[in-house]
């Protein structure tokens, strides 16, 4: 589950890499990649895979 959440996250900040969003100095991108990943792994602990 925590494998899948991070290539999740990684895919999902490559790909706004590539349209322009990157690491910010405030630190945003990282405080958001950070929700991101928790988000996406609660998901993944409250419903089966397919």
């Amino acid at each position: 589950m925590e494998t899948c959440a991070r290539k999740a996250v990684d895919a999902l900040i490559k790909v706004m890499n590539q349209y322009g969003w990157y690491a910010d100095v405030d630190g945003h991108l990282d405080v958001m990649e950070s929700e991101i990943r928790v988000k996406v792994e609660k998901y993944l602990s409250e419903h089966d895979s397919v």
